[in-house]
């Protein structure tokens, strides 16, 4: 039997694909995903144990209403975030300037 690190490398590379992955979760899926949240187990756990993809897992905490969308609100004008001046947003007067990993070259 793999061991642990061993699974969510080949979960996450696609070695091995989620053995419920397509599925319709089931109440005792649901129940188990309830106590593992609470108890606490890490998202990637909980997949490994359900059977399930990270996203699946993530989704239906979401769905459930026991996880936030961790999203920023984005300031979005014609396409362009107005706040930033990395190369993605082109903004001129960037406050978050390399958010998105890329600094702006200089002028």
């Amino acid at each position: 039997m793999k061991n642990y690190k061993q699974k969510l490398d080949d979960l996450r590379s696609g070695k091995t694909l989620p053995q419920n992955r397509n599925e319709y979760w089931p109440e005792d899926d649901d129940r188990k995903l309830v106590k593992l949240f609470y108890k606490p187990t890490g998202i990637s756990e909980m997949a490994i144990i359900l059977g399930r993809s990270e996203i699946s897992i993530v989704n239906r905490l979401r769905n459930k209403g026991m996880l936030e969308p961790q999203s920023r609100v984005r300031n979005v004008v014609n396409g362009y975030n107005k706040k930033c001046k990395c190369r993605t947003c082109r903004c001129e007067d960037c406050v978050y300037i390399g958010a998105c990993g890329l600094r702006a070259e200089a002028n």
